[in-house]
């Protein structure tokens, strides 16, 4: 293994274990040789994790000199931990949301151009062989001229209805944001990819249902413009309840001139059918598409993680890059303060929205 890439995961939680450790563990280009996370109870949960699990960035990069390093650690703390892995000369691929700023989003994007580095951002969807075939069927005029996108997405948290449950950072004002800015990051970014168009506008309303432990938004909705006119709807929840398997409940509608698309459920490794509804003939077509329950080589995290690892190996560039990931910042931050204002906002935004005041009005409506 002496060629290969050495890669290095900061934040070993949730995002950490299901989107990258797994999938750098398996390619057969990377070795894995550094986990970071504060958490030293972690290494007891998996123990094979002991040899290269450290609890600070710098000695971690200090120690094993990677080449490449995913950071899944809290929102927060990604422009920090993003910038620190650079000045040691890796590249980085982020978690999203990209950060809580724009500030924040430029200088990863400055560093990364001025170290001659990659900076790709973890927006997994765009990997989704489901949502592939749904921008196929689009740019290949199967639906004609669409003319709005529906997204919504909830997904059930642990601490809803109990009070003396604590949400983490997820429920700090000092992420940024809530569900909005975690869940409507990857609709805000999909419906754009999969049309091929950038958002324009947005009118967005937030709510804070569980004011007693939220100090940011647990539910949000944003009306959407696009470059061409198309509009959109997404639709975020923290809230509301799981299905009937999964945490999350999750469906992306597409309507054109000529027909429509349905995709549900597109997170699940076992991949669900995507719809293709015919206006004329008033019909329904179910396409299946291959599910390899073996390598996993159709799964989303999977796909990203090797995409990226080709892509620093080849020297191509990823992605979605930092420009991607500050857009969709830019998006979120925009329905924050159309929420503030009840006006609708016009893209991209010049400065950061004063989120303090946002959040406190969210919470004195609640």
């Amino acid at each position: 293994m002496e060629n290969n890439l050495k890669a290095a995961v900061i934040g070993c939680g949730g995002a950490g274990q299901v989107n990258h450790i797994p999938w750098y563990s398996q390619n057969k280009d990377v070795e894995l040789v550094g986990l970071v996370d504060t958490n030293i109870d972690l290494v007891k949960k998996n123990p094979q994790w002991k040899e290269h699990f450290f609890t600070d960035p710098k000695e971690m990069l200090e120690k094993v000199k990677p080449d490449l390093v995913s950071i899944a650690s809290p929102v927060h703390l990604h422009c920090e931990h993003a910038l620190l892995c650079m000045d040691y000369g890796c590249h980085v691929l982020c978690e999203k949301p990209m950060a809580p700023s724009l500030a924040e989003c430029q200088k990863m994007i400055d560093k990364a151009a001025k170290k001659n580095l990659t900076l790709g951002l973890a927006l997994d969807k765009r990997f989704s062989t489901v949502f592939g075939k749904a921008r196929e069927l689009i740019q290949s005029g199967q639906i004609g001229q669409p003319l709005f996108v529906r997204s919504h997405l909830v997904m059930n948290q642990y601490w809803v209805g109990h009070p003396d449950r604590d949400p983490g950072f997820r429920g700090k004002l000092y992420t940024g944001g809530g569900a909005f800015q975690d869940l409507g990051s990857h609709y805000l970014d999909i419906s754009s990819w999969v049309l091929d168009e950038k958002i324009t506008g947005i009118y967005g309303q937030i709510d804070i249902c569980c004011p007693e432990q939220m100090e940011v938004e647990d539910q949000a909705t944003a009306l959407i413009t696009f470059e061409d006119g198309t509009k959109g709807l997404i639709e975020c929840s923290w809230v509301g309840p799981m299905d009937q398997y999964h945490a999350h409940i999750e469906e992306m509608w597409i309507y054109g001139t000529d027909g429509a698309i349905k995709v549900l459920g597109a997170q699940r490794i076992e991949l669900p059918n995507v719809g293709l509804w015919d206006r004329k003939k008033r019909q329904w077509q179910l396409i299946s598409l291959p599910c390899d329950l073996g390598q996993f080589s159709h799964y989303q995290y999977k796909r990203m993680v090797d995409e990226f690892v080709a892509c620093v190996k080849d020297g191509r560039r990823f992605f979605p890059d930092g420009e991607d990931g500050k857009r969709t910042i830019e998006c979120v931050l925009g329905a924050y303060l159309s929420s503030y204002t009840g006006e609708k906002v016009a893209l991209p935004l010049q400065a950061d929205p004063p989120l303090a005041k946002i959040f406190e009005k969210a919470r004195k409506q609640s």
